[in-house]
């Protein structure tokens, strides 16, 4: 017996810095993929609610520039802190649709403050279950020193885990 995992590729971009706009083009895709007869979905890199490019238009080093401050906070207001529910919808699609979700987004740690950001992928199983984030492990590259670093936090390994997928029944081998 063939096995074969449905797998959606989601290359969307964000509605930048809104998160609320963003979580509705995501879940459209959910919506699209799910209907499509997907298992698996999975978004790009700092999805929600989009890369701080900026920093690279604005002197991101010049903290006391206005336009920075101003930016900086209307990102951190739009990041995702999971503990408070902000992705409840994603979790009830992926339960109403029974498709796995690998998301990128940019993470409002609680239990660090709610202050700091981290650049995170985030796995919601075909339950609607969050089952795991990472942060992304941010190791001296040049462009990442330069540019993201300068508002996101660096990650260490100390949450880095393996983590299982379930496979939906006709990919499970134990059912053969």
């Amino acid at each position: 017996m063939e096995h074969h995992l449905k797998v959606a590729l989601a290359q969307i971009s964000p509605v930048w810095l809104d998160r609320s706009a963003t979580l509705q083009k995501i879940e459209t895709s959910i919506q699209t993929a799910g209907k499509e007869g997907a298992e698996l979905i999975v978004f790009g890199e700092a999805l929600l609610p989009g890369y701080p490019f900026w920093l690279a238009l604005t002197e991101g080093a010049a903290w006391d520039k206005k336009v920075n401050k101003e930016l900086h906070a209307h990102y951190v207001r739009n990041s995702v802190q999971i503990e408070a529910g902000e992705l409840d919808s994603i979790c009830a699609l992926a339960k109403e649709h029974h498709i796995a979700i690998y998301l990128g987004m940019m993470e409002r740690a609680k239990n660090r403050g709610g202050h700091s950001i981290y650049a995170s992928l985030v796995y919601i199983d075909q339950k609607g279950e969050i089952k795991c984030w990472q942060e992304k492990l941010q190791r001296g590259c040049a462009y990442s020193s330069s540019v993201s670093q300068l508002t996101l936090c660096s990650s260490s390994n100390s949450k880095l885990r393996q983590q299982s997928v379930s496979l939906p029944k006709h990919l499970d081998s134990d059912q053969d």
